[in-house]
């Protein structure tokens, strides 16, 4: 059997009432990632070394759980990098993106993912009621999502050019 096979049976069984009631999940029914934080006069070293411990794309910038901000890989790229040899010294608050862009918990994937697309994010900051930071709905949240709701045809895809598999899974 093609690798593919069971993909493209998996999309004509498909239907958008399936697509619908995945996307209209909340986002704090997801295991979303727990989010780091750090203070905004941390410096920016600090901030990419948490990062780097907890592997994760972005850190988010406030005090008591409250966002004032984010601070992601891309602004290490675009700004830190830019900025001069000083720049890890510096507070993260220098770097970071200000206000940004949070959804409540109660929101809808498709929400989420509405806004990453209109506004090129790919983190966005997922708050309780109070508007204390509860997690992080990111690229890697949505595919791990997708993933765990339809394992099969993802998993056993073949690499890209090869129309099988080069062996069963679990061979």
């Amino acid at each position: 059997m093609r690798g593919s096979d069971a993909y493209e049976r998996w999309l004509d069984g498909a239907r958008e009432a399936d697509y619908s009631a995945h996307f209209n999940e909340m986002l704090q029914d997801l295991p979303l990632p727990k989010p780091i934080g750090v203070a905004p006069m941390d410096t920016v070293r600090a901030a990419i070394e948490k990062m780097n411990g907890h592997r994760v794309g972005c850190v988010l910038i406030g005090v008591e759980g409250v966002v004032s901000g984010i601070f992601t890989e891309r602004d290490v790229m675009q700004r830190v990098i830019l900025a001069g040899p000083n720049a890890l010294e510096r507070p993260v608050a220098d770097f970071m993106t200000r206000e940004p862009l949070c959804l409540l918990g109660t929101d809808r994937v498709v929400h989420a993912l509405n806004a990453m697309v209109e506004g090129g994010y790919r983190h966005v900051p997922v708050l309780d009621r109070r508007g204390w930071s509860i997690g992080v709905f990111g690229m890697r949240s949505f595919v791990g999502y997708i993933t765990d709701l339809h394992p099969e045809p993802i998993l056993n895809a073949p690499p890209p050019g090869q129309h099988y598999a080069a062996q069963r899974e679990g061979a």
